[in-house]
């Protein structure tokens, strides 16, 4: 049973992380499990996948970034609204992006954890209220203590930053 879920989940995250040519292989993988897992009778634990699956896909999204010679996504923000960064500054963004990382495989070892204990309720408003809290705590909290202990660099409001990572992504390469 924790097998299959965790076959799945991996196999999700893959899915989602992989370079393209793999993700429409490990879609089909996906989706045979899947249905391979309703024949056996698990069908009424795949509702409790997508919050799991999301998170870790988070996780392996920001952790992807940390790999030797790649740019912290965290870092990525930094420059878009900064130019070049600091040597502080590069050092803050990728242990930040770090901690996002961390963060991701906790939320999903909460939902885990409350899937496998069979507590619904709890799982139900961790999944669709306590996460989505604790993504806001986790980002105000960190954007307070960037406020105070880099307060001798200037900082764009949130608002200001999605609109410079917007207008950037979106501009012709």
């Amino acid at each position: 049973e924790i097998a299959i879920a965790l076959s799945l989940v991996s196999l999700a995250v893959l899915a989602l992380a992989s370079p393209r040519r793999w993700r429409a292989s490990s879609a089909c993988l996906l989706a045979v499990l899947a249905a391979a897992a309703i024949l056996a009778g698990w069908g009424t634990q795949l509702p409790f996948l997508p919050p799991v699956i999301v998170n870790l896909a988070l996780m392996a999204f920001f952790g992807a970034t940390l790999r030797s010679g790649a740019e912290p996504l965290i870092a990525r923000f930094a420059r878009i609204e900064r130019g070049t960064l600091e040597p502080d500054l590069a050092r803050y963004t990728r242990s930040l992006t770090w901690l996002w990382t961390m963060f991701f495989f906790v939320m999903a070892a909460v939902s885990i954890v409350l899937a496998t204990w069979s507590w619904t309720a709890a799982w139900t408003w961790f999944t669709v209220v306590g996460n989505w809290v604790c993504v806001g705590v986790f980002f105000c909290g960190e954007y307070t203590y960037r406020r105070v202990h880099f307060a001798h660099y200037t900082h764009a409001t949130p608002m200001q930053l999605l609109a410079i990572i917007r207008k950037q992504w979106r501009a012709p390469a």
